[in-house]
């Protein structure tokens, strides 16, 4: 009977600890000189590799659809109403730069790991485009979510999230 009672309490206590994981947000501003619909399946790529890394490392990922802009637009970015009402932690941004091309590639990526509370960035880097093993749109794509998976476990790595 006291080995039940004790296992009954362990459980109780085991089970009212909050267990959560790290939310972080993914926003991706791709550069307005190259608009085409390609360019947002690449980017879209890039995003998907995102999310998959996070998921792998143990985050919850979270994203808006890329948006055109300028890199002063990605300086810009902060946390908003949206990213704040729904409890996102960090923010990771990323600026795809896409070299003019009669076949996009993958693009450079520039990226900031902002603290969503506070507005400070924890990190800042770029990463070269990931060669594509191939120029047909799959092996590009591919690269794209390779570029994307990279980064996020690239970027997080050694942080204390």
């Amino acid at each position: 009977m006291k080995h039940f009672l004790a296992l009954s309490l362990a459980l109780v206590l085991a089970m009212s600890v909050q267990i959560s994981a790290q939310t972080i947000g993914v926003i991706l501003v791709q550069d307005e000189a190259i608009d085409s619909a390609r360019s947002l399946v690449l980017s879209e790529a890039i995003l998907g590799g995102a999310l998959d890394g996070l998921f792998q490392a143990g985050y919850i990922g979270t994203n808006l659809r890329p948006v055109l802009g300028s890199r002063q637009d990605w300086l810009d970015v902060v946390p908003d109403y949206y990213t704040l009402a729904g409890y996102v932690d960090y923010l990771v941004i990323f600026y795809a730069s896409y070299e003019p091309a009669a076949v996009l590639q993958a693009p450079g990526l520039e990226y900031r790991i902002m603290a969503v509370n506070s507005r400070e960035i924890l990190r800042e880097g770029r990463l070269e485009a990931v060669a594509a093993i191939g120029q047909n749109e799959a092996a590009i794509e591919k690269a794209c979510t390779d570029s994307g998976a990279t980064l996020i476990l690239a970027g997080l790595a050694g942080l204390d999230l």
